[in-house]
């Protein structure tokens, strides 16, 4: 684990750095808070770096809101990030702060600046998506288009196949749940086909991170699982961790959610899920800009459910627990995404159903779905009919 101590005043902080270094175990790093510090903080990094006694720290500076962080580095700071602190950003202070920066990169006394410079000119990446359900593949290819990546969307395992034979890419999104092919075995026979070649890290897309989903995740060769409904902020967190160290990857910072908030998370009871969230449709209103883009995603979303209703109504007829699990996890997966959880619920319960349940009970469970979805759809007309008198 990692130990911290705080203190309040800079002697305090020099008496302990002074006592740790003599003790042999000096601090890593040293965090000055600009705001409330009793001394000047250019002053404070002179006292620490000329003291003969006081072994290698590096110093960070927490910087106040909206001073710039370029004069840190003259100062004798190895960083600085600027209050309030994003997580994030303080991570890769402290590693650059430890590992040193690449060359070309602005000072890393300015974190602020590099994640602005990463946000507008990162790596353009080419991406390969395997995802069937066409409501995850128009947000997914929303967000790869906003941020500027080449990407191409495939359906199942087996045209996720055949594309790598045609061309290469940097990283593959794959859906552990497709038809002809799902992503494990497709993982699988993608690692196996090109042992020489160098090694494209593979995302798992899933409704169900369960433990058992990544063990066969992992024993399939992927690297690492993304739940859905797809979040951009760790969608691209991801990217950045999976490719090689130093690779800053091009986001859309205009519409990525604040890591504060995120993607709303679905509430744990059906009883306080509503029908329809509008923060997620705010968000993907964000995404699409000023297009039809939601109007076009809501039409997709309720085309999709009705087909996956009568597939339902099929399944539950032929007493078919498979075909049953399958289709309500496949709605599970478009709810999430547009923000129906109260259907995204309904469809998580369907999808755990038991063979002898699902004789007895399949019909209400079905009905269950049916009213959900019912919900949604009006729910969806109000929001769009609100958003458009709005823009007109």
């Amino acid at each position: 684990g990692v130990h911290v101590t705080t203190v309040e005043r800079s002697a305090q902080a020099f008496a302990r750095i002074v006592g740790s270094s003599n003790a042999g175990t000096p601090f890593d790093f040293v965090l000055p808070v600009s705001e409330g510090l009793d001394m000047d903080p250019a002053g404070f990094a002179r006292a620490v770096r000329s003291d003969p006694t006081i072994q290698e720290n590096r110093l960070i500076l927490v910087s106040r809101v909206g001073e710039g962080g370029d004069h840190a580095v003259a100062d004798g700071y190895s960083a600085a990030v600027p209050a309030p602190v994003d997580k994030r950003m303080l991570f890769n202070a402290l590693h650059f702060s430890r590992a040193g920066t690449l060359a070309g990169d602005p000072p890393v006394g300015n974190l602020a600046e590099k994640y602005r410079r990463e946000s507008e000119g990162g790596r353009k990446l080419r991406v390969l998506v395997a995802e069937d359900n066409r409501t995850n593949q128009m947000v997914i290819g929303k967000i790869l288009e906003r941020a500027g990546h080449d990407f191409r969307i495939v359906g199942n395992g087996e045209e996720f196949l055949d594309v790598l034979k045609e061309q290469p890419f940097d990283i593959a999104l794959l859906d552990l749940h497709m038809p002809v092919m799902g992503g494990v075995e497709a993982a699988k026979l993608s690692r196996f086909m090109s042992p020489g070649s160098p090694r494209m890290p593979i995302v798992a897309l899933t409704a169900d991170a369960t433990a058992e989903a990544r063990a066969k995740c992992e024993e399939a060769g992927m690297d690492a699982c993304l739940t859905k409904p797809i979040d951009t902020r760790k969608l691209f967190d991801l990217f950045e961790m999976l490719l090689p160290a130093g690779t800053p990857v091009r986001r859309n910072p205009e519409n990525a959610a604040p890591e504060a908030e995120g993607t709303p998370a679905a509430p744990e009871g059906t009883e306080e899920s509503p029908s329809l969230d509008p923060r997620y449709l705010r968000e993907l209103s964000d995404l699409g800009g000023n297009s039809d883009f939601v109007v076009r995603l809501a039409w997709t979303f309720l085309k999709g459910s009705k087909e996956k209703v009568r597939g339902l109504e099929r399944a539950v007829a032929d007493r078919d627990v498979e075909k049953a699990r399958d289709l309500a996890h496949a709605l599970k997966g478009n709810s999430g995404q547009i923000g129906a959880l109260a259907l995204m619920k309904a469809c998580e319960l369907f999808s755990g159903i038991a063979v002898g349940e699902l004789e007895r009970n399949g019909g209400t469970y079905l009905e269950a779905v049916k009213e959900e979805l019912s919900q949604a759809r009006t729910a969806l007309d109000e929001y769009l009919g609100t958003r458009n008198s709005a823009v007109s």
